[in-house]
């Protein structure tokens, strides 16, 4: 049975609003209708996509599934629908990344590409779906965490960041002159999970007697950067991420004594065999801002 993308919407509204009816009064519609509607896409599933009772519904383990593919069927449907009105002779150019790195290479693109005739799209997607949507062409160019990409893609490496320890400026963390890490045991620590070597650290971690109570994991990026900035954390992160804040003199290094240099190698990836312009200008602008 075929799905439709009003189902797809309709679909997402129920899990945002938690409750048929109220589904049903944001979009203006009888709550039967929402209800046989939903019924309907799980018989075209075949899975139970919420869990009904009388607080409201939420979603399953398949509704959970199908709820990032609703939303790229809802977005592209958008999106397709402003390329088609687009003005004449406006180059379509969609940019997808994970939301670990969007917050330091999108605003970049976006000022360095302003007076170029594109109509831009930037969007966030996780790693696995920004490879996705860089194959089936959906997005002109995609940026990972690596140079390693299925077949059919290329990527080129931009850059690489370096994992740094930061803390406010008024943190006692930072006035101490090259800790070790067991000197990090009395604070809480924010640590973004940005790949293998955030595994060697947690080790690293449980090896200086700090506890896992006091170790926040977080992704993206910019939460570990928020709860060093306002709320007292040392925070591990990319560099690139708390930049601003480093330049600024909000935060400041903590540099750990002993710690491996970790770093994040970024890279562009597209698809193979047609010469791509628009992303060798994409990968430019970005190699140029980090020289």
């Amino acid at each position: 049975m075929a799905i439709e993308l009003t189902d797809f919407a309709l679909f997402l509204e129920v899990a945002q609003q938690g409750s048929f009816s109220r589904a049903a009064g944001a979009l203006r519609m009888a709550q039967p209708s929402v209800s046989a509607r939903m019924a309907g896409l799980e018989r075209s599933v075949g899975q139970e996509l919420f869990a009904r009772s009388a607080r409201g519904v939420t979603l399953t383990a398949a509704g959970r599934a199908l709820e990032p593919y609703a939303r790229r069927c809802v977005a592209l449907a958008e999106e397709g629908r402003r390329s088609a009105r687009a003005s004449a002779g406006a180059q379509r150019l969609v940019l997808v990344s994970p939301p670990s790195l969007a917050a330091t290479i999108f605003p970049v693109l976006i000022s360095a590409l302003a007076a170029r005739p594109f109509e831009l799209v930037c969007r966030t997607a996780h790693s696995r779906e920004v490879v996705e949507q860089v194959l089936d062409g959906t997005a002109q160019a995609g940026f990972v965490l690596g140079t390693s990409v299925p077949a059919g893609l290329t990527a080129k490496r931009l850059y690489q960041v370096p994992i740094v320890c930061v803390a406010h400026r008024d943190h006692p963390a930072a006035a101490s002159r090259s800790p070790r890490l067991a000197d990090l045991a009395t604070y809480r620590l924010a640590v973004h999970s940005w790949g293998p070597g955030s595994s060697e650290l947690g080790e690293l971690l449980h090896a200086a007697g700090i506890t896992a109570t006091q170790v926040c994991w977080v992704s993206p990026s910019a939460t570990a950067l928020t709860l060093a900035v306002e709320h007292g954390y040392v925070a591990m992160l990319p560099s690139d991420a708390a930049s601003a804040q480093l330049r600024g003199g909000v935060l400041a290094r903590v540099r750990i004594t002993g710690l491996p240099r970790w770093s994040l190698e970024v890279a562009v990836t597209y698809r193979q065999g047609a010469v791509q312009p628009a992303a060798a200008m994409v990968a430019d602008i970005l190699i140029r801002q980090h020289k």
